[in-house]
């Protein structure tokens, strides 16, 4: 018994060391790894909502307004100053709603523009994302409702394990970013500059999404409360 207990010990001390040194490798690389990714413009689409003037005009949706969205465009014809918060539809409804709503300010116009996903649930559609979007900015956990914590904690373990292949990318000499999806590649309103080319196919995506008229009233009572 008191060998077991031992060998058990050396192996969960062995499996502590190697989470530690990865977790520690992953910090102190993490502007390589992630603060250039994608949803890192988290950051910069926050700083924007807070500096910048009135009159303003708030962009609020996923990554249809990200990428379909031409701010300056809109800005110039209404004279309003533009904040394009779009970014991933599978953060959530309540997220997505969450992150403009505290910074709105009198005068302000919104325009939310929602996804097909946003109707199917009000749950994070890819739970993996949002960690990583408030592992990029760590602010943005208050703008995640309670209800989420049942899915986040059940696939917290996929986010932990995309952290380890970037740190195994990255010493192997392999990490490269998506020529798209980068921070950089949005502009100063928080437009996404690159197109992917190819357009939604929104027949595939409902046939993988069920879409109800109940899932649909939850989704409208997340809104109306907003």
């Amino acid at each position: 018994m008191n060998k077991f207990l031992i060998r058990l010990f050396k192996f969960a001390s062995l499996q502590c060391l190697v989470l530690a040194a990865i977790t520690l490798y992953y910090i102190q690389t993490h502007d390589q790894l992630a603060q250039k990714q994608y949803l890192a413009a988290t950051i910069d689409k926050h700083a924007l909502l807070k500096q910048q003037k009135k009159p303003r005009i708030i962009f609020v949706g996923g990554s249809n307004v990200a990428f379909g969205i031409n701010s300056q465009l809109i800005a110039s014809n209404l004279q309003r100053r533009p904040v394009n918060m779009g970014l991933h539809a599978a953060l959530g409804l309540e997220y997505t709603l969450n992150e403009v709503e505290e910074a709105l300010r009198p005068g302000d116009v919104a325009v939310v523009s929602l996804e097909y996903e946003n109707f199917s649930s009000h749950l994070p559609d890819i739970p993996e994302r949002l960690f990583n979007t408030i592992d990029n900015r760590v602010q943005n956990v208050k703008f995640v409702p309670y209800y989420y914590a049942p899915v986040l904690l059940d696939k917290g373990q996929l986010y932990f394990g995309g952290v380890i292949r970037n740190v195994v990318s990255t010493l192997t000499k392999n990490y490269e970013l998506n020529s798209i999806y980068k921070r950089s590649n949005f502009n100063q309103a928080g437009d996404m500059t690159e197109n992917t080319g190819t357009p939604r196919d929104i027949s595939k995506i409902k046939r993988t999404l069920e879409v109800t008229d109940g899932s649909i009233q939850t989704s409208l009572k997340i809104i109306q409360k907003i």
